[in-house]
């Protein structure tokens, strides 16, 4: 499933009350389209006057990109009414998931038989569901290894860039090849963008046809040409 405002608050309010005794004041709540969390307690911090860091201003935020199960969906939101318990007691703990975060989780997993945890492990779907799909013109260089493996390299498009990473790759006597292309093709968003020479093994066939109607580039006099 993926939330809703409207779900999300209803089940705060359940287990605000089941689960920490109708302590926590009601806050700013928003359903958000992100790549980086399933949930998030924010906040602010200042210093109080007795020179104590303190915690205010405090918001949760929901996921809607992913679709999981409603299971997960309740276990993230619990995780992050911990977090706002925490910060709003001003609870001291040694860090996000320190002793104090732990404690309360393990005793509400126990009470309640639920399966919260530290950090969600996203599967292979939705890591797919994580993959920005808008059309973002990239530069590919593709990487034939003598070992006979393929990698792939996502490149920035500064034409300076382009030129040094095929250089030092070229002075690399484990590499055979290195071909060089343009696409807007969304498959290639899940690839980080760096002008280092690290590259990732890949899936040769899968690279291709990902790759199929791109422009294919070409180094001549210090500048890049479509072939």
């Amino acid at each position: 499933m993926k939330p809703s405002l409207q779900y999300i608050k209803q089940k705060f309010e359940e287990y605000n009350r089941d689960m920490f005794g109708g302590q926590l004041p009601e806050l700013p709540m928003e359903i958000v389209n992100v790549k980086t969390y399933l949930g998030l307690c924010s906040y602010k911090k200042r210093f109080a006057e007795n020179g104590k860091e303190e915690y205010y201003n405090f918001k949760l935020s929901f996921n809607e990109r992913l679709e999981v199960s409603e299971e997960e969906v309740q276990d993230t939101l619990i995780h992050e009414m911990i977090h706002y318990f925490i910060g709003y007691k001003q609870l001291d703990d040694v860090s996000a998931h320190g002793p104090v975060f732990l404690s309360m989780m393990n005793i509400i997993n126990t009470k309640f038989n639920r399966h919260i945890s530290v950090a969600h492990k996203t599967t292979s779907k939705e890591r797919e569901q994580l993959v920005e799909t808008r059309r973002i013109w990239h530069i590919i260089a593709t990487i034939e290894v003598n070992d006979g493996s393929f990698g792939v390299k996502v490149l920035p498009r500064v034409i300076d860039s382009v030129i040094e990473f095929v250089d030092k790759l070229k002075s690399d006597s484990n590499i055979n090849s290195i071909d060089l292309f343009m696409t807007d093709e969304p498959y290639f968003n899940r690839y980080p963008t760096s002008k280092t020479t690290k590259f990732q093994i890949v899936d040769k066939v899968e690279i291709l046809r990902n790759l199929k109607g791109a422009h294919r580039l070409k180094i001549h006099n210090g500048d890049l040409f479509e072939v």
